[in-house]
């Protein structure tokens, strides 16, 4: 069974997320807090196979270096990953790439399913 844990970081309260199945886990979009989303994962021995991020805005990748530093064998997806069906671990799913328009900025992101 695939679980969701939300962990709120940084000052501007991005949502951080831990996708897992009692065994492996994936990380997505670890905006800030390093020590708490890895605090979280060591509480339940989660093997951690990949970094997922939606988009580079700062609040999004704020802990992303600590977060590889940490778990250097995790496979990082953003908008540069080529595959659109992508396997991490045990974990299977694909990857939407989406242009979203905000006022005058363009920001690509990823969109799992």
């Amino acid at each position: 069974m695939i679980k969701v844990i939300t962990i709120v970081t940084g000052m501007l309260e991005e949502n951080c997320y831990i996708i897992h199945n009692d065994i492996d886990a994936l990380i997505v979009d670890p905006g800030d807090n390093s020590d708490i989303i890895i605090s979280e994962i060591e509480k339940l021995n989660l093997n951690v196979k990949g970094i997922l991020i939606t988009h580079y805005h700062f609040d999004h990748v704020g802990a992303l270096d600590d977060i590889k530093a940490k778990y250097p064998n995790a496979v990082l997806v953003d908008y540069k990953t080529k595959e659109d069906k992508l396997q991490i671990g045990t974990f299977e799913f694909k990857k939407i790439e989406t242009l979203v328009l905000l006022k005058k900025y363009q920001i690509q992101i990823i969109i799992l399913i």
